[in-house]
């Protein structure tokens, strides 16, 4: 999240309790590409590799039943949202692949778009659209 405006969405989204379970943001993902690039380039300074690879997914929440989702977070759903959840899907899967088969991606935005949307729910991504007014 890169904006008061987006931060403020999420907090509506979880005091609307659209989704049920323990919230983390800025989570870290990357790492295993990160380490599969080192080992196969051998570069001179491998932490400028990490830097590049390892991406912050704006936030996940675990639920009790061992769902995870993976929640990019924007004012308006947008191309740029739609491409970030899909990476940020893979990464964790990489770091991740005992819970694989348990991850779930979504899109937390105030104002949606119909085309977006529908590529969205062709993919199984989950849009939610909150208003983030008080």
């Amino acid at each position: 999240m890169s904006s008061y405006k987006e931060e403020q969405i999420l907090m509506k989204f979880k005091e609307q309790r659209i989704l049920s379970g323990s919230f983390e943001t800025q989570v870290k993902v990357g790492f295993k590409l990160a380490e599969m690039i080192i080992q196969r380039t051998k570069p001179p300074f491998p932490e400028m590799v990490r830097k590049r690879i390892i991406r912050r997914i704006d936030a996940i929440c675990r639920q009790k039943d061992g769902i995870i989702w993976i929640l990019e977070v924007e004012g308006k759903l947008n191309p740029t949202a739609l491409g970030q959840v899909l990476i940020y899907g893979y990464l964790w899967k990489l770091d991740h692949p005992e819970t694989s088969n348990r991850l779930k991606l979504g899109i937390v935005c105030a104002e949606s778009d119909i085309v977006i949307e529908k590529v969205c729910e062709k993919l199984g991504i989950k849009v939610f659209t909150v208003s983030p007014g008080s």
